[in-house]
């Protein structure tokens, strides 16, 4: 009887313990399921279940940066007849040093923000690149496209400023510096259609009536950009001599684009006169050739002499003793089909070749004289 007993105290208080634990467990899950699905309150409807620690991590993705945003849109298909191979890539300041490994100080010291960078493909396999860098500002944009600009490079009509080299495209417009490069000839014809499309896409724009938008591109200014030139980094006299034969025109239109000649080219474009320039000082000069709307041609060279002295000299050297005067910058001649001036450091050749331009020589000339001021 004794053993009984013993046998009944032992096993009944393990098994009440058993069971107390078993509807624990049991009452746990159940808490676990409520958790998840919602719990009761007092009145028998069903509240949201606190969050979890980690449900932050169940959350959306934030948005882009709205500035991205705008960078990666500038390279949305349609691309004029080419499409991406691959994803635009953004680089930061950091990135910028792998893609462009020891240039990148001298972009991120003028306030670079971002580049966005993409391979393209014509519908014949050609390939080129296009990296567009915001810089953040118009005169960031400038000071870059300044300091990277070769003295011999041939300037084009795109965008704020532009110019062409072998097989590239390089141009600014607004925030935005950019630097096209093909890798064949069929990729180099379609530069300046992908140029003109991002600076359309580039310009302010606004809506119309029936809300379609309408590009707004800013008018030419009659003076290059104000700079603010620094004591290490004076203004450069070769994006001051292109400046002045921009588009506007008075009416006249650049047939094919403005050639810059040197000491050695200078033999070259006028051939034994060359001489008498050089040991005058001369810096460089602008050519181009130009087209009236009615088919009149003209040619427009500029000559930058360096300083005011020596284009008074070069031009009491050339002018005729029979030339007729015309009241034009600081000195001024008329000729057969020629229109001569200096104004400043420069020395002036307007010369065409029909009447109708002949006629729009002085138009011109005073364009010019205004822009040298």
């Amino acid at each position: 009887m004794r053993r009984l007993l013993l046998i009944v105290l032992v096993l009944f208080p393990l098994a009440l313990i058993g069971w107390i634990v078993a509807r624990g467990l049991q009452g746990g899950a159940a808490i676990d399921e409520e958790a998840a699905l919602g719990v009761v309150d007092a009145s028998g409807a069903t509240v949201a279940a606190p969050a979890s620690p980690d449900a932050s991590n169940d959350q959306p993705a934030s948005a882009e940066d709205p500035e991205d945003a705008a960078l990666r849109a500038l390279l949305a298909a349609p691309l004029e007849g080419l499409t991406l191979e691959g994803e635009v890539t953004l680089y930061d300041d950091e990135g910028l040093f792998d893609y462009i490994n020891g240039a990148a100080p001298i972009f991120i010291e003028r306030k670079f923000r971002r580049l966005a960078a993409v391979d393209l493909k014509t519908a014949d396999d050609g390939e080129l690149t296009c990296d567009i860098y915001d810089m953040r500002a118009t005169d960031n944009a400038a000071s870059i496209y300044a300091k990277e600009r070769p003295a011999q490079a041939t300037w084009a009509t795109i965008g704020d400023e532009s110019y062409r080299g072998s097989m590239a495209l390089v141009f600014r417009q607004g925030r935005y510096y950019v630097k096209l490069t093909s890798f064949d000839a069929g990729a180099e014809s379609k530069l300046p259609t992908l140029a003109a499309l991002l600076v359309r896409r580039m310009a302010p724009s606004e809506e119309t009536a029936d809300g379609e938008p309408v590009v707004v591109v800013e008018p030419a200014r009659d003076q290059p950009p104000a700079a603010e030139p620094s004591a290490d980094e004076p203004a450069d006299p070769d994006v001051t001599l292109r400046a002045l034969l921009r588009a506007p025109l008075a009416g006249a239109v650049a047939d094919g684009e403005v050639t810059l000649y040197d000491d050695e080219g200078l033999f070259d474009y006028i051939n034994g006169a060359a001489p008498i320039f050089i040991e005058r000082d001369f810096r460089r000069l602008a050519a181009v050739d130009l087209k009236l709307a009615g088919e009149g041609e003209l040619t427009c060279d500029v000559y930058d002499m360096q300083r005011e002295e020596m284009a008074a000299s070069i031009y009491s050297k050339e002018r005729p003793g029979s030339a007729e005067d015309a009241e034009l910058g600081d000195q001024a001649h008329r000729g057969s089909m020629a229109l001569v001036f200096r104004r400043g450091r420069y020395y002036v050749k307007l010369t065409a070749f029909d009447a109708e331009a002949e006629a729009f020589l002085p138009k011109l000339a005073a364009l010019l004289v205004e822009r040298m001021k």
